[in-house]
């Protein structure tokens, strides 16, 4: 075959080297972002699981021993670095001693380290919690009525029933610490220890009656008192 005009060389023309120079940038350049879209998104997705609730409604299940239900909201701030918890308990039985009464509290805490975002070490999964100081003020109303029917020494007479009621207002504030976790995204779970100081008024419908308490678990208690427990909490 025959070549009119200048001698090929085998060198490629500019031209083609530009377009294929070109075609491969914009693989380079599609590829780029192909990647940084998925890790946007994946990054999306891990701060939408991440991102923790601000109110929380809890229970206090140690509560039920004392015949009381017992729950409390906790809203956090924007940075998640303190929040207010307030809670309100009824209590009600009717046995042998019929009881009645309610509680309320009020917590200020402080999260130095703020309720933060973390992975577990082994599972990698991440989930928000802190450990967070507070100061609280409790309040509580409790009445116990027992009820028993008396005889007395009048022949063919009806037994006279007698109630007596007991009634405690108490007033506790103090200070607590705590840490609280994050389960599943919507579930908390929380520990605290603390103490104040226990003091009210006492009054009784028995004629004589003597003030005494058993111990720090007696309603009659005055004096310094503990808070330990645990709460359980679905966010909001």
């Amino acid at each position: 075959m025959k070549y009119y005009g200048k001698k090929f060389e085998g060198k490629i023309p500019k031209s083609g080297l530009s377009v294929k120079h070109t075609m491969k940038n914009m693989k380079k350049l599609i590829v780029f972002f192909l990647i940084a879209l998925n890790t946007h998104h994946l990054h999306a997705q891990d701060e939408e699981i991440a991102t923790p609730s601000r109110t929380v409604a809890k229970i206090q299940p140690q509560q039920f021993v004392d015949n009381t239900f017992f729950l409390s909201l906790e809203k956090f701030n924007k940075d998640f670095g303190k929040s207010f918890n307030f809670g309100l308990g009824l209590t009600s039985t009717n046995n042998e001693v019929s009881q009645s009464g309610y509680k309320a509290e009020i917590q200020y805490r402080y999260y130095p380290l703020k309720f933060a975002e973390s992975k577990g070490r082994k599972s990698g999964q991440s989930y928000h919690g802190g450990i967070y100081a507070g100061i609280y003020l409790h309040h509580s109303y409790n009445q116990k009525t027992t009820s028993y029917y008396e005889f007395n020494d009048i022949p063919d007479s009806d037994p006279v029933l007698v109630e007596n009621k007991h009634k405690v207002v108490a007033f506790n504030p103090g200070i607590v610490i705590g840490y609280q976790k994050t389960f599943f995204e919507k579930l908390y779970i929380e520990a605290y220890v603390g103490g104040g100081i226990r003091t009210g008024s006492i009054s009784d419908s028995r004629t004589g009656y003597i003030e005494y308490n058993d111990g720090i678990f007696d309603e009659d208690y005055q004096g310094v008192f503990p808070k330990i427990g645990f709460n359980i909490g679905l966010g909001l």
